[in-house]
């Protein structure tokens, strides 16, 4: 795909570096002819980068827009009036043309340059269903591989890669999403190996520069951000616990909440092990951190804002817990055990992931059971302590998932989901229409974390 870029520049006298190559024309109220372009360089080019620099006039007004898909999206302009370009496709011919309004003038300078290939590893996005009129507004999905090897990737409705971050050596990313307010990202990272248990929370801007790094000890799966700059993440707890059918003490790796504050002040909420006794299971000796018996499997935890409370999913024990964040007390979990029952006809999960609260109140996640991944939502009645299927999608189509999965409702009543390890993301209507199918090229041992969907890498409206 070509993507033609308008870059309106403060100056246009020279040719660019690398591959780039360039010509020139002018228009204003008497239609002048402009000079030569050999100011204008494009610098630092990437996968989906590249700098557009040159040496400004006096009194000339700069911006760098993108023609995307028919919509404009400006470029801001930095510090040293330069301009970063953002989301372009790798491996393309990018076009562009350089304008500089001086006075009345505008000059134009055009060029192309090549961007980088993805690496070799991976192979791409196959787009197997797109239905423009059925999607919503989102122009992105941002999600990451969690294995084979770990990164974070950005791809647009065509399926290119727009943006493209491959993990440390020996690292793994579970989670990646924008930080609120901001059109930084932040992610975490933990040891591939479950030997190191220091984990860390990274912040870096869309030109992949670092802004912070906090370790997070013992850290694994999923974070969530509070509104004021917070941030809450599992953590593993393992503890000795007597095993009456083996007659011995075990290590059992149970999870525990806990919140950084901006300051770096970290605070212990919660843990499973002062609200539930351990319960043996079939994945009970599954490898994970410390050799320790997994119990629990914390593998999701979501901040409710309207209740001041953290939603801890608990993959292994198929419960959904939630928490006052100020007291650190559970207040009522759903579930295996749980005095909220599931209504006649509706399905009770099992492995479930993502589990959240809606904007309508209804908790929504993916789960395994029956058949495959699929997502389901409940309407939740505190009077007669239920939990009703409302809505539902793929739960009769099999697929047949290890590890992972996520949804989210979006502002049309869209509703996004990855099938995790099935390496397939879908946009759904309401109706289970499919709005948005991608898959990947060569399905393998690739996971699909968390997704957020987003319209623009320079705003965050």
């Amino acid at each position: 795909m070509k993507l033609w870029l308008v870059v309106a520049l403060a100056g246009c006298t020279g040719k660019g570096g690398g591959e780039d190559t360039q010509t020139s024309s002018s228009t204003s109220g008497t239609s002048a002819v402009a000079p030569g372009c050999e100011g204008v360089s494009v610098t630092d080019v990437g996968m989906n980068t590249a700098v557009v620099s040159w040496t400004p006039t006096d009194g000339a007004s700069t911006r760098v827009d993108y023609d995307w898909g028919g919509d404009t999206l400006s470029t801001p302009t930095r510090d040293d009036g330069a301009h970063n370009l953002l989301g372009l496709a790798a491996e393309e011919t990018i076009s562009y043309s350089a304008v500089t309004i001086d006075g009345g003038t505008e000059t134009t300078c055009e060029g192309t340059f090549e961007t980088e290939r993805l690496p070799t590893f991976f192979s791409g996005f196959n787009i197997t269903v797109h239905e423009p009129s059925l999607l919503s507004d989102h122009r992105y999905v941002m999600g990451t591989f969690v294995l084979a090897p770990s990164a974070i990737y950005v791809i647009n409705r065509e399926g290119d890669v727009v943006w493209f971050h491959e993990a440390d050596d020996e690292r793994l990313i579970s989670q990646a999403s924008r930080v609120t307010d901001t059109t930084d990202i932040i992610y975490n990272s933990f040891d591939a190996d479950y030997e190191d248990t220091t984990a860390i929370l990274h912040r870096m801007t869309g030109e992949g520069e670092t802004v912070s790094e906090t370790l997070a000890a013992d850290h694994h799966h999923s974070f969530t951000q509070l509104p004021d700059g917070s941030i809450g993440y599992i953590r593993i707890d393992v503890r000795e616990w007597f095993d009456e059918g083996q007659g011995e003490m075990v290590d059992v790796a149970g999870d525990a909440i806990v919140e950084v504050a901006p300051d770096g002040t970290e605070r212990v909420l919660f843990s499973t092990w002062d609200a539930f006794e351990p319960i043996k299971h079939d994945l009970w000796s599954a490898i994970f951190y410390m050799d320790a018996k997994d119990w629990t499997h914390g593998n999701g935890l979501r901040y409710v804002e309207s209740s001041d409370t953290y939603l801890l999913s608990l993959g292994y024990a198929n419960i959904v817990v939630e928490v006052d964040r100020e007291t650190g007390v559970m207040t009522r979990y759903f579930g295996d055990g749980s005095d909220y029952d599931f209504a006649p006809g509706s399905l009770q999960f099992e492995f479930q992931h993502s589990a959240h609260f809606t904007d309508e109140g209804t908790l929504m996640m993916t789960s395994t059971a029956g058949s495959g991944i699929h997502t389901i939502e409940y309407e939740v009645d505190e009077v007669n302590k239920t939990l009703t299927e409302v809505w539902s999608h793929a739960k009769d189509e099999g697929h047949l998932v290890f590890a992972m999965g996520h949804t989210q409702r979006l502002e049309n009543g869209n509703t996004l989901m990855s099938f995790g390890s099935g390496a397939r993301i879908r946009e759904v209507t309401a109706d289970s229409e499919v709005a948005w199918e991608v898959r990947l090229q060569e399905k393998g041992m690739v996971l699909f974390g968390d997704l957020t969907a987003f319209d623009d890498f320079y705003s965050v409206d």
